[in-house]
C-alpha cells in the first residue's frame, strides 16, 4: 500500500456545492499615498532566516521599504530564490519548499542595500548539493558573527506567529492528526419486517481516512493505527448502540441470506459497539482507496430509548497501535431507514389490495394479518404469485434477490446466477412495473403511471421518505429533486437504452458530478458554470452527460464515492455522502457535526488547516479544484503579482471581469487585514471580488 506524502489537500470533485470552493480571497486595499509609506519606511533588514527540517521549509522574514521588491539569494551560489514585496507595514516574508541544496547562507537585496545571514538549523551538508565549495560556510568565520551581530537588534521583532490580522475559524483546527469519516451512500434501507420478504438487511458502512498532519499529509495505514467505532449520544441525547431486540432480522437471517450471525452481529461478521460488545475495529483496509472499512454495520433506526431516529451518531476514533493512545476522533452520521411506503397501495383496500385488484387476477384472497408490515408485504406476495404463477407466499421468508438480482447485494461482485439471468434485475422490476400503467403499457396522454412522477414524491413512494427525507444536504438545498440527476421511473428501470445503445446497470450507470459542474468561470458547457439537470432532457434513458473541462469531474472510471484526488484523499472527505453533500440546511442537523469538528463551521471542507500545518505551504494555486490558499494573510500582499502573471487563473473563479462567481464565496464570515493596517469584513456567502477593496486592474 502507498501511504506516500500528500502534497496538497484535496483534491475532490465538487457537487452542487460547487459554492464549495469558497475560495475566501484576502485582497488588499490599495494605498499609494506618500505619508503612509514614507510612515513605514525601514532599511533593509532580516529578522530570521530558518530552516524547518519536518515541513521541509526555508522562512526568511525581515523589514523594508515599503512596496519594494526584496531578492532573496542563495549566498554561496548567487542563485537567486526568489522574490517578494515588503508590506505596507515595512514587512517582508518569504517561504520557500527546499528538499536538498539547503543554503547555508542567505543574501537579501533591496535597491543598493543587501545582507546576510546564516540559515538556523541549517543541515551539516548545507550547500553542498550541487558540489559547491562550502569553504566560505566554516563555523567559526568572522562574517558570520558579524552578520548575527547586526541582526540581533531585530529579533524581538519576528513575526512568525502572526497570521497577517485574519480571525476566520481555522484557529480551531488542533493535533497532529484529522480524521475524516463518513456514510458511503447517505442512506441505508432496511426491512421493517424479515418474516414475510426482504430487500434489504441492516447494513450500514462507513469508510474512514487518516491524515497525519504537515506541510506534506500522510495518509495513515493499519500498520501504525487502528480505527474504531463507538456509539455516541447526539444532542438530543438519542444513543443507538445496539440492535437487539429492535428488529427481527436474526430471526430469519439463515432462511433469508444463508448465515445465522448472533444478535446485534452484521452479515460481514461486524458489530454494533453495544456495552457488552464494546468499540468495535474497522476491520478492512481498501489499499486502492486507502480507505479504512466497517461495512454491513447491523445498525436500526431506533435508538437505546426506543425513539426513532434515522440520523443516530458514531465517534470514529484513530488509536495508535504502539502507545494505545486516541490520536484523533470525530463523530459522524450513521443512517439508517425502514421507511418504505408500500403499505400505502398494497395494505387491504388500498389501490393494490382491493376488490378491483382481486378481481383483476383472479380473485386474490389478501391477506389476513393484523399487523400492518406484515400484511402489506404479504398482499405483495399474493399479487406476484397471481400475476406470474408463483408461490411465494408458501415459501415465507422470501428474498427478492434470489430470483432478481440485484448489485447491492452482490458482494463477491459475481453478476447474475442461474434464474437471475433470464429475469429482470430487481430495480427493474420495481421501477419499469411502477412507471407502466396498470395495464403494462407506457403511460400516455391521460393514463398514468401506477406511480406517476411528481418530483420527490415520486421515489418516496419507495425510498426513504416524506419523514426520513434521504434527499437532503447541498443538491437539495438547491431545490433539485431525485429526478434532475437519475431521470424517471422508466429510465431507472432501464425501459430506455442509453446513448452508448446500452441498457442502464443499477448502482453502475448513475449521475455524474460533471454532468451538472462543467467547468468553471472561463470554460463551462452551456450558458452557466452549473446546469441543474444531469443529462440532455431529450434523453428519455437521463445518460449522464461529460464536460470537458474536469475540474470538478470525479474520477473517470469510479462513482463519486469511490473517488479521490488530492493526495488520494476521498472526495466524500471533503464534501459529504452521497444524497447528503454537506451542508444540511439545518445547522443543528446531524449531518453537520463533523464539518464543524473538523474546520469550525459546516459545509465543505475548505480550510487548508484541517489537514496542512497552519502556515506551512507556499501559495500555491495547486489546491483541491486549482484552489489558492484558503483563509492565509499572505494573498494580501502577492495576488496582484499572481494576476500579472496569469489572469486566468483568478478569472477561472473571479469571473471574467473579477467581480466575483459561486466559486469565489466566502465559506464563512471573513475579516482581512488590508494593506493599510486597516480590515474588511465579509459576510458567509459574499462572491470575493476585486471590486469590494479596489478598482480592477
Amino acid at each position: 500500500m502507498n501511504t506516500g506524502s500528500i502534497t496538497s489537500l484535496f483534491r475532490g470533485m465538487i457537487t452542487t456545492t460547487a459554492i464549495l470552493l469558497t475560495l475566501g480571497c484576502q485582497i488588499g486595499l490599495a494605498d499609494d499615498s506618500e505619508s503612509n509609506e514614507s510612515r513605514h519606511a525601514s532599511e533593509l533588514s532580516i529578522i530570521k532566516v530558518e530552516w524547518d527540517s519536518d515541513d521541509g521549509m526555508l522562512d526568511v522574514k525581515g523589514k523594508g521599504h515599503a512596496g519594494k521588491t526584496v531578492s532573496i539569494y542563495d549566498s554561496s551560489r548567487d542563485n537567486l530564490l526568489g522574490k517578494t514585496k515588503v508590506k505596507k507595514n515595512g514587512k517582508w516574508t518569504f517561504s520557500l519548499a527546499q528538499t536538498s541544496d539547503v543554503p547555508c547562507r542567505v543574501e537579501v537585496r533591496s535597491g543598493d542595500d543587501e545582507k546576510k545571514r546564516k540559515v538556523k538549523n541549517a543541515p551539516e551538508n548545507c550547500g553542498r548539493g550541487n558540489g559547491s565549495d562550502d569553504s566560505d560556510y566554516s563555523a567559526g568565520n568572522d562574517r558570520d558573527k558579524d552578520e548575527d551581530k547586526e541582526n540581533e537588534h531585530d529579533k524581538d521583532d519576528d513575526d512568525s506567529t502572526d497570521n497577517g490580522g485574519n480571525d476566520g475559524p481555522g484557529g480551531v483546527i488542533s493535533g497532529d492528526y484529522q480524521i475524516f469519516a463518513v456514510n458511503d451512500l447517505g442512506m441505508h434501507c432496511m426491512d421493517e419486517d424479515y418474516s414475510v420478504f426482504s430487500v434489504l438487511p441492516p447494513f450500514n458502512t462507513l469508510q474512514a481516512q487518516v491524515v497525519r498532519k504537515g506541510r506534506e499529509p500522510v495518509l495513515m495505514s493499519p500498520a501504525s493505527i487502528e480505527v474504531r467505532y463507538n456509539a455516541i449520544a447526539d444532542a438530543s441525547g438519542s444513543i443507538n448502540s445496539t440492535s437487539i431486540g429492535k428488529t427481527n432480522f436474526w430471526d430469519h437471517s439463515g432462511a433469508l441470506f444463508g448465515a445465522t450471525p448472533e444478535p446485534d452481529v452484521g452479515l460481514t461478521g461486524n458489530k454494533m459497539p453495544s456495552q457488552a460488545n464494546g468499540a468495535q475495529l474497522f476491520a478492512a483496509y481498501e489499499q486502492h482507496h486507502q480507505r479504512h472499512v466497517a461495512s454491513g454495520i447491523p445498525i436500526t433506526p431506533w435508538d437505546d430509548f426506543g425513539q426513532h431516529n434515522s440520523y443516530p451518531m458514531f465517534r470514529v476514533e484513530a488509536i495508535d497501535k504502539a502507545s494505545g493512545q486516541v490520536l484523533t476522533s470525530i463523530d459522524t452520521v450513521v443512517p439508517v431507514s425502514e421507511e418504505m411506503a408500500c403499505a400505502d397501495c398494497h395494505h387491504n383496500d388500498g389501490v393494490a389490495a382491493d376488490a378491483t385488484t382481486a378481481a383483476r387476477y383472479g380473485n386474490v384472497e389478501w391477506s389476513i394479518a393484523v399487523a400492518a408490515a406484515v400484511q402489506y408485504k404479504e398482499n405483495i406476495l399474493l399479487l406476484h404469485d397471481a400475476k406470474h404463477n408463483t408461490q411465494l407466499i408458501n415459501n415465507q421468508p422470501v428474498l427478492c434477490a434470489q430470483c432478481h438480482y440485484s448489485p447491492a447485494l452482490d458482494l463477491a461482485g459475481s453478476g447474475p446466477q442461474g434464474a437471475q439471468n433470464s429475469l429482470p434485475f430487481l430495480s427493474y422490476a420495481i421501477h419499469k412495473r411502477h412507471g407502466e400503467t396498470v395495464d403494462g403499457n407506457l403511460p400516455i396522454g391521460n393514463i398514468d403511471a401506477i406511480i406517476r412522477e411528481s418530483g420527490k414524491t415520486t421515489c418516496y413512494n419507495c425510498h426513504p421518505g416524506e419523514q426520513t427525507q434521504c434527499f437532503r444536504g447541498a443538491m437539495a438545498n438547491a431545490g433539485l429533486i431525485c429526478q434532475d440527476c437519475h431521470g424517471g421511473m422508466l429510465a431507472v428501470g432501464g425501459q430506455y437504452p442509453l446513448a452508448d445503445g446500452r441498457t442502464r446497470v443499477p448502482w453502475q450507470d448513475l449521475p455524474k458530478c460533471q454532468s451538472c459542474h462543467t467547468g468553471d468561470a472561463l470554460n463551462h458547457q452551456g450558458s452557466s458554470m452549473v446546469r441543474y439537470v444531469a443529462y440532455d432532457p431529450g434523453d428519455k434513458a437521463a445518460t449522464p452527460l461529460l464536460a470537458d473541462n474536469k475540474r470538478f469531474s470525479e474520477s473517470d472510471t469510479a462513482l463519486y464515492r469511490n473517488s479521490a484526488g488530492h493526495g488520494e484523499m476521498a472526495c466524500t472527505a471533503c464534501h459529504g455522502s452521497p444524497h447528503a453533500i454537506w451542508p444540511n440546511e439545518d445547522p443543528d442537523a446531524n449531518d453537520n457535526v463533523a464539518a464543524k469538528q473538523i474546520q469550525g463551521y459546516v459545509g465543505t471542507i475548505t480550510e487548508c488547516s484541517s489537514c496542512h500545518t497552519p502556515g506551512s505551504l507556499p501559495l500555491t494555486l495547486a489546491g483541491p479544484h486549482g484552489m489558492h490558499n484558503v483563509n492565509d494573510a499572505r494573498w494580501n500582499e502577492d495576488h496582484e503579482d499572481y494576476f500579472e502573471r496569469d489572469p486566468a487563473s483568478c478569472q477561472s473563479c473571479h469571473g471574467v471581469n473579477l467581480e466575483g462567481t459561486r466559486l469565489s464565496r466566502t465559506a464563512v464570515d471573513r475579516t482581512f487585514q488590508t494593506d493599510d493596517d486597516g480590515s474588511i469584513y465579509l459576510a458567509k456567502g459574499t462572491e470575493v471580488s476585486c471590486t469590494l477593496c479596489h478598482e480592477r486592474p
